[in-house]
């Protein structure tokens, strides 16, 4: 059954893709960042496309997102440590004075 679980997620895991891609330039953007409007501004645009990736990746079984690589930072990750580096991310951004991601 996994099989066809993914085949019938094709389309939205794309979705989630995409997103994480464009989630991954933000991070990279925002790890880079000193002036703390900036910081503000970019954390806040980012924090609503990690929020429309969600709601995609919930509409997915667990063995898809299981199955999920993201691109980040010229490599691949599983979609799940792709959340956990959103995590370290937020961290650090709302210890720089930004918003937090999650």
């Amino acid at each position: 059954m996994g099989l066809f679980d993914r085949l019938y997620d094709f389309g939205d895991r794309e979705q989630v893709k995409t997103i994480a891609l464009r989630i991954g330039v933000g991070l990279q953007q925002l790890l880079s960042e000193t002036d703390t409007f900036q910081l503000r501004g970019l954390s806040s645009a980012v924090r609503q496309e990690i929020d429309y990736m969600k709601v995609l990746a919930s509409k997915l079984t667990k063995e898809s997102l299981n199955c999920l690589d993201v691109k980040f930072a010229g490599g691949k990750l599983p979609y799940f440590v792709f959340v956990s580096k959103i995590k370290e991310v937020s961290d650090i951004v709302v210890e720089r004075g930004g918003h937090p991601l999650i």
